[in-house]
């Protein structure tokens, strides 16, 4: 099986070209969605309030706004966030691969370059927009101010760094009609079906 690597920043529309993989049939497993499940267990939610306190809690479910807040302010919490949540969440993502029947499988990882999850991808593909496009993306999307935007932008490594080791570019700063065009050639070009 072979495993591909799907990264961006945030706001750069990785998720826009998920859905387009999926549309043509290409198993992706995302990230964020798998993270997302497993702080919903109790006794992964109880290490989390251990770690960052009960006002990331809300009627008993994590509440991401909150611990947002406060991995995005401080960069000792996000280690301390990664280092909880990520082995979890590999562990979890392979178990899928490997109940996967696709000859490929595309790991949908914000986080590629920053964790070690590219370590496991034979290749990588990273989508990308210029930085005020993604600037503005972000604070339209998450109704943020520029001062929260531009922090979470630069919690992750810059988008021309990601370019620089990836081995193809989807660039999203166009209209969805010509991502999508990107993505299907790229499909066809991996044999990602």
């Amino acid at each position: 099986m072979k495993i591909i690597g799907l990264t961006g920043s945030i706001a750069t529309g990785k998720t826009t070209v998920t859905q387009m993989l999926k549309a043509e049939g290409v198993t992706v497993i995302d990230a964020d969605e798998i993270a997302a499940q497993i702080t919903q267990r109790q006794e992964v939610l109880d290490q989390l309030v251990e770690v960052f306190g009960t006002e990331i809690v809300a009627n008993n479910t994590l509440n991401r706004r909150a611990l947002a807040t406060i991995i995005f302010t401080d960069e000792q919490q996000r280690y301390k966030l990664n280092t909880l949540l990520h082995p979890l969440v590999k562990i979890e993502m392979l178990k899928q691969a490997k109940q996967s029947k696709k000859d490929v499988v595309v790991f949908d990882v914000p986080l590629l370059y920053e964790t070690d999850f590219y370590q496991l991808c034979e290749l990588i593909i990273v989508v990308a927009v210029d930085e005020k496009t993604q600037l503005h993306r972000l604070m339209e999307r998450d109704q943020c101010t520029y001062e929260q935007a531009m922090a979470r932008i630069t919690a992750q490594i810059a988008i021309d760094e990601k370019i620089k080791y990836a081995d193809f570019c989807i660039d999203n700063s166009r209209s969805k009609i010509e991502t999508n065009r990107q993505v299907r050639e790229l499909i066809d070009k991996l044999n990602m079906i």
